[in-house]
């Protein structure tokens, strides 16, 4: 799905647009990407970082 949508970096990690999507978004399509995002943010820390960005942006600091 994030290839897809153009979501991913040149390393093939979720860009922090696709986290601010998943915040931001609520339908029954985010919420797979929802699912798909914090579950590679568990494990990555490049991902774990723009997530927490992501969060920030949304809910401020």
């Amino acid at each position: 799905m994030l290839k897809q949508r153009d979501l991913l970096d040149t390393q093939g990690h979720p860009k922090t647009e696709a986290f601010e999507i998943a915040i931001n978004t609520v339908s029954a399509d985010s919420s797979s990407l929802c699912k798909e995002l914090w579950t590679h943010s568990n494990e990555c820390e490049i991902c774990s970082q723009r997530a927490n960005e992501a969060l920030k942006k949304a809910y401020g600091e």
